[in-house]
């Protein structure tokens, strides 16, 4: 099936930017956000659209309320609970998932090797339904990476090195996780397989070899490979978000990077959902912020207006 074009539409302001964040997670996000604190003020009203109650929402609040919602805190002026993620591509047993258990899936390697869509879709779904059970409203999947180096620390979360495959296996998953209700978060945009010749960390991984990689490659090779996947992933599959990686493209980072998070995610592409980063793949907060990240999952860039 080929990868159907979609007209673009164009770069929307920091302020859209973060009406398109509130709208979505109270359009898709049904875990925390129906949990009934809402109240009776103008922006509960479920009669509404979501860009409506946003609207109204985002006029209410306070300065601290619109850094707060960057990181995914509570609004306390607004009464506006906090966003719950966990990291669980293989499913819900991710980070924040606490003491209680989940189905680990088969590694992503494994999904995409049956080339089956029906059945990407329906491990999706159980994803899905155990992330929302566990009172999630996001999960930072699916992982799309090609596999370029067998060294590559995430790669069996992904799909392997066809990009058609990783392509249509992420977007029957996509598909099968958001009926649950909940928003997918496609990663680690973009070209980020590999580890670096440091290697990866001794912390966990997070700061290491991979902090540093400085991808170049020409755009018809981007495009044709790196990139198929999350192209689907936001015009096919419809993914509530995106997850900016820690590598660098160009020499900018892939979270301050126009030509990837403007030019062709937003421009091109044409995705009205918002932008997060890797933990603590944010470096300096104009930059990121203007390059178009929207939403900083470790809190470590928008901790100040």
């Amino acid at each position: 099936m080929a990868l159907r074009a979609v007209r673009s539409t164009p770069w929307r302001s920091r302020a859209a930017a973060v009406v398109f964040a509130l709208a979505l997670y109270m359009a898709v996000a049904g875990a925390a956000a129906a949990a009934g604190r809402c109240g009776s003020h103008p922006w509960c009203n479920r009669a509404l659209t979501p860009a409506a109650r946003a609207r109204l929402l985002l006029a209410a609040m306070s300065q601290s309320d619109k850094v707060g919602i960057l990181t995914g805190q509570a609004g306390s002026d607004v009464d506006l609970p906090p966003i719950s993620w966990t990291d669980g591509a293989l499913g819900a047993g991710g980070l924040g998932s606490g003491a209680s258990g989940a189905t680990a899936m088969p590694a992503g390697t494994a999904l995409a090797a049956n080339f089956d869509r029906a059945i990407a879709t329906r491990y999706g779904g159980v994803v899905g339904a155990e992330v929302r059970h566990r009172g999630f409203d996001g999960d930072f999947g699916p992982t799309v990476n090609l596999m370029r180096t067998p060294l590559g620390g995430r790669t069996f979360e992904a799909y392997g090195e066809d990009p058609f495959l990783a392509a249509q296996t992420a977007v029957a998953w996509i598909r099968g996780f958001q009926r649950q209700g909940v928003m997918a978060d496609v990663k680690h945009y973009a070209a980020n397989n590999q580890e670096g010749q440091a290697g990866v960390s001794p912390i966990f991984g997070i700061y290491g070899g991979r902090q540093f990689v400085n991808v170049h490659a020409d755009q018809r090779t981007l495009h044709e490979t790196e990139f198929a996947a999350f192209e689907a992933a936001v015009k096919q599959g419809h993914s509530a978000t995106v997850m900016c990686s820690y590598n660098l493209l160009y020499g900018t980072y892939a979270c301050a990077n126009p030509f990837l998070l403007k030019s062709t995610l937003r421009d091109l592409w044409g995705f009205n959902g918002f932008v997060v980063s890797d933990a603590i793949a944010c470096h300096e907060t104009p930059q990121d912020l203007n390059a178009g990240l929207n939403f900083d999952i470790a809190d470590s860039c928008y901790t100040a207006p």
